[in-house]
């Protein structure tokens, strides 16, 4: 499974507080690498207009410290957070919409 989508249904276990089952699109996504640790983002759509975007933090996972989470309400009109608008590659993550069969028409 690729690490995108396993951290992203981990960051989904989190975020007990929203109603998944009205999660309509994951937008966007962007993941990086570094020697602490590695970091993912993704924009979700939900069926009633709501946006969010999370972010993850994963650390050494051998010491044992789970992942950090962050939730990030979006504006309708605001594609990516502002400061990562152009900090971050961004990707359509076609395979996790594919994986959690959402917005089967829309995805390619």
């Amino acid at each position: 499974m690729p690490l995108d989508l396993t951290y992203f249904l981990i960051a989904l276990q989190q975020v007990a507080d929203l109603d998944m089952g009205a999660l309509g699109l994951v937008e966007s996504a962007w993941q990086s690498s570094v020697s602490t640790g590695r970091m993912f983002g993704w924009v979700v759509a939900f069926m009633g207009g709501q946006r969010l975007y999370l972010e993850m933090e994963v650390a050494d996972v051998r010491g044992g410290r789970s992942p950090d989470l962050e939730i990030t309400p979006l504006d309708a009109r605001q594609r990516y957070p502002d400061e990562l608008e152009n900090a971050v590659t961004w990707y359509r993550p076609d395979h996790i919409n594919r994986r959690l069969e959402l917005a089967g028409q829309f995805v390619h």
